[in-house]
């Protein structure tokens, strides 16, 4: 049951900073705005699960579903 809310927690939080104004407003500041890293949901989502994964001690193995998971969601929101 954990590894589910890790997994859906990882990808609602990268979608929703993807997509959250201030943080674009962060990128254009520092001219990050056109790196493929911060613009693509699986890129972005697969650091985000590293780091998360590394702050809760999960298992390693659920890094990509959780990205594959951001990038479904951002496609069926925002496309």
């Amino acid at each position: 049951m954990n590894e589910l809310i890790y997994i859906l927690g990882a990808a609602s939080l990268t979608v929703l900073l993807i997509n959250a104004e201030p943080f674009r407003k962060i990128l254009l500041f520092f001219k990050w705005q056109d790196k493929k890293v911060f613009n693509c949901a699986l890129c972005f989502g697969f650091y985000v699960s590293i780091v998360i994964a590394l702050l809760l001690g999960a298992k390693l193995i659920l890094i990509p579903i959780s990205a594959v998971l951001a990038s479904f969601i951002d496609k069926k929101l925002y496309e």
